[in-house]
Order: structure tokens, then C-alpha cells, then sequence
């Protein structure tokens, strides 16, 4: 769980935000989304089935942050099912002849805030799990810390970038293209 949400939740979100001349963006995000939802979804129901008995009638005597990753892990759960249903709905509105321009924007900017809801319950519910994993503050809680503060300073490189030199993001999608359909 921790390199899906730790990794590819981060460049499935790049790939949705600087490749957009891309025409297959949507896809690839997609598919990411769909194997990190996909085992989440595996992993929470597991858990909780091996770990009932726990969970439903020992609440009470659970750590304070096994409770918090529990109930981030509830929200983390509920929040990605809905993505995952808008997102579907999305694509099909997006391909839709029909498309009515203002619904589609407005459903887009849904999508985008739940997005970074769950980019950020994923992101604390990482931490608080190790925290739980661990009992207490550990190396792998200083790594994810690290990695998370690298990731933040080159999304905001790259987003600098993005807005400064769009030119630039165009024209490599534009080369990619031409040499993947060259080779196909």
C-alpha cells in the first residue's frame, strides 16, 4: 500500500495534470487509479474480515491512532469508490456527443476536489498507519516524511513550469506521439 499511495497515486496525478495534450491522459490516469483503488479495496475488506472481531467489539481497547487510521481508512474507502464512479461517468460525459459543456466543467471540478481529498487523507493515512505499524515514530515515518518533501518541492517544479513553459509540455507530448505512432 505504501508504494501505491506513496508513489503512484503521485504519478498518476502528474500524468492528469502535465500530460494533458496527450490524447490517452484520461486512460492512463484511469488505469493507475483503477489497480491502486482496486488494492485498497482488497486489503481494507481483508483486514477487516481477519481482523473483526477486533475492530467491531474491541473498540474501545484499539490505540487512539489505530482508531484514526481506521476511521481515515473508512473515508479513504467511501471516497475512493465515489471517485472511481465519477470518474467513470466523466469519461463517458466526456465522450458523449451530447455533452453539455457547463455540466461537464462542473463535474470536472467535483472530480478535481475529491481527487485532492483522497491525494491528502491518503497521503496523513500513510503516516498514521506506520505510526500504528511501528508504535511510535520510526526511520520509515522519517523517509515517508522526506519522500513527501520531495515530492512537494518537485510538483512545484514542476508545476512552475507547467505554467511558465507550456510550449515545452506540448511539444514533447507532440514527439512522444509521433514516435510511438512511427513504431507502432
Amino acid at each position: 500500500m505504501t508504494v501505491l499511495w506513496g508513489l503512484v497515486i503521485d504519478l498518476s496525478l502528474m500524468v492528469v495534470r502535465y500530460l494533458k495534450t496527450s490524447s490517452s491522459y484520461t486512460k492512463i490516469h484511469g488505469a493507475m487509479m483503477l489497480v491502486i483503488n482496486a488494492a485498497t479495496l482488497a486489503m481494507s475488506v481483508l483486514m477487516l474480515l481477519f481482523r473483526y472481531t477486533k475492530v467491531l467489539y474491541n473498540f474501545s481497547e484499539i490505540s487512539t491512532t489505530a482508531k484514526i487510521h481506521l476511521i481515515l481508512g473508512m473515508m479513504l474507502m467511501l471516497s475512493i469508490v465515489l471517485q472511481q464512479i465519477g470518474g467513470v461517468i466523466l469519461k463517458y460525459l466526456k465522450e458523449s456527443p451530447r455533452l453539455q459543456a457547463q455540466r461537464f466543467l462542473k463535474k470536472v471540478w467535483i472530480h478535481r476536489f475529491g481527487g485532492y481529498f483522497v491525494y491528502g487523507v491518503s497521503k496523513v493515512q500513510l503516516l498514521v498507519g506506520w505510526w500504528v505499524y511501528k508504535g511510535g515514530f520510526s526511520y520509515i515515518l522519517a523517509i515517508l516524511l522526506g519522500w513527501y518533501l520531495l515530492l512537494f518541492v518537485c510538483m512545484l517544479l514542476a508545476e512552475y513550469s507547467y505554467r511558465n513553459g507550456r510550449w515545452m509540455f506540448a511539444r514533447l507530448m507532440v514527439k512522444i506521439g509521433s514516435e510511438t505512432s512511427l513504431t507502432a
